[in-house]
């Protein structure tokens, strides 16, 4: 006796079936009183683990706009049009994560824990104590996606280490009572053995004034011994150093970078963004028939300190900064001047006028109360006597 088949039976037509044409989705939809639109609004919501926004990062990450694999447990996946699910079956929508090839889930992470330019800024907050680190508001990162499980976090962290570049700005050690790399040190004695995912790191040279010394600053050379220890894995390193005409780098001090440099295993790239501040305007600046300047010329970026660093094979990148533009706002914050007489003409009016009215408020409270204190002795209401007390009919 043949066993039955389990299959659903399907209408047989003789036809070819025409292709199924699926309305796109929407742009947004609300659920819990919270909408919902593109990618980039959707996916920090979507890590806080309900099974709904993981759905709806699913969709996205894959890039499937008219249909979705509906998964249910050990059943037979099954392409479902996406409006066929109403918005409010949403939260009774189940969904096993794992059932995605590991290339698809790890789309999905990337979605979460990658951030477009790679470069995650760290910036250190000394209060309140103890320091802690903190990342920059605009950056759209959601690590929470790490706690759905043990599984999650053993695929996902990689991603969230190896593929970023952490970026630790110069400190104002005047202000913090820290040196530069105080913020990679804490950095790193907090991710404990996950630094050696670590792949990509920017972190800023110390400023012109060490460089000028035949010695670099202790703190400085710890953070490298750090980078060495910790982050074995290490493949490109960016170093930020500001520029300033007119003063050369010791090479003494280069070399102790170099030194410490390769001492990385892994380090591949090292890369010196060179911040330019020449006192001119980008436009300007990228005039072609401009002076470079020679190898012995220390004025600007492209002469002898560009030399120096590519002798160590390190590539250079001269990112010229724009002078800040000053601008001169009146003491209400209404009105701003970008040019210095035009605020003092302006202001000059501003105190005149002020000075006037105070002395009209002072003019008007002085015949206010002498009013008053006529009205106190019986006087007229110009605040005189009345004209009986000074006629000189009146007996003495």
């Amino acid at each position: 006796t043949p066993t039955p088949s389990l299959a659903p039976t399907l209408p047989v037509s003789t036809s070819s079936p025409a292709p199924l044409q699926y309305p796109e989705p929407p742009d947004e939809f609300v659920q819990d009183n919270i909408t919902y639109s593109n990618r980039e609004k959707t996916t920090k919501k979507a890590a806080r683990l309900g099974s709904s926004h993981l759905f709806d990062v699913v969709l996205k990450s894959l890039g499937i706009l008219n249909g979705i694999i509906g998964l249910t447990g050990n059943t037979i996946p099954v392409i479902i049009p996406y409006q066929t699910i109403p918005i409010t079956d949403f939260n009774s929508t189940t969904m096993d994560l794992f059932a995605f090839p590991v290339e698809v889930r790890l789309k999905i992470y990337s979605q979460l824990l990658l951030v477009h330019p790679a470069l995650i800024n760290l910036e250190k907050r000394e209060y309140p104590s103890p320091a802690r680190l903190r990342l920059e508001e605009s950056i759209d990162l959601c690590p929470a996606l790490l706690r759905i499980s043990k599984q999650v976090y053993d695929e996902a962290v990689p991603l969230l280490y190896s593929d970023n570049c952490f970026h630790f700005p110069e400190e104002d050690e005047a202000k913090t009572g820290y040196a530069t790399g105080t913020t990679l040190a804490l950095f790193l004695g907090q991710i404990g053995l996950l630094a050696k995912l670590v792949h990509h790191v920017c972190i800023t040279l110390p400023n012109r004034s060490t460089l000028l010394d035949t010695q670099l600053d202790e703190d400085y050379l710890k953070d490298l011994d750090l980078l060495r220890d910790a982050c074995v894995s290490i493949t490109t390193l960016e170093l930020s150093l500001p520029f300033t005409s007119g003063f050369p780098v010791s090479t003494t001090s280069l070399d102790l970078i170099d030194m410490r440099l390769k001492a990385l295993p892994l380090l591949q790239d090292v890369i010196v963004n060179v911040r330019w501040y020449g006192g001119e305007s980008v436009e300007a600046s990228d005039d072609e028939s401009e002076n470079l300047g020679g190898v012995d010329d220390w004025n600007h970026p492209d002469g002898c300190l560009t030399a120096k660093l590519r002798e160590r094979r390190w590539t250079v990148q001269i990112t010229k900064v724009p002078p800040v533009k000053e601008v001169w706002t009146d003491p209400d914050d209404m009105i701003e001047f970008d040019n210095e007489d035009d605020y003092h003409y302006y202001m000059s009016n501003v105190w005149s006028r002020r000075e006037w009215e105070q002395e009209q408020e002072e003019e008007t409270e002085y015949y206010y109360q002498r009013q008053l204190a006529g009205y106190d002795m019986g006087y007229a209401d110009d605040g005189g006597p009345p004209w009986y007390a000074t006629s000189p009919l009146l007996p003495m």
